[in-house]
């Protein structure tokens, strides 16, 4: 998943730009009609953004459905200090 500050249950269209442009569309190679993963760090919510248009240095993706899953570590460190 990728993280942008845009994301929420009320936005429904995003134009995604710069960093996160560069990462999917010249790095990962992802096309029109893709399901992309976003995260906010605001809430627990993972969203599903499919690719509408992809342009020269934007994109617009639409919000597909949302889903509220937790990020836990599978296993939890317990670290000592001694002298």
């Amino acid at each position: 998943y990728i993280y942008d500050k845009l994301v929420s249950p009320t936005t429904t269209n995003i134009k995604i730009e710069e960093q996160n442009y560069k990462y999917l569309f010249r790095v990962r190679r992802v096309s029109v009609d893709e399901v992309i993963k976003f995260r906010n760090l605001v809430d627990n919510n993972l969203y599903y953004y499919q690719i509408e248009q992809i342009e020269r240095r934007f994109a617009i993706a639409r919000l597909k459905s949302f889903e509220e899953l937790e990020v836990k570590p599978s296993k939890y460190i317990h670290l000592g200090w001694c002298v």
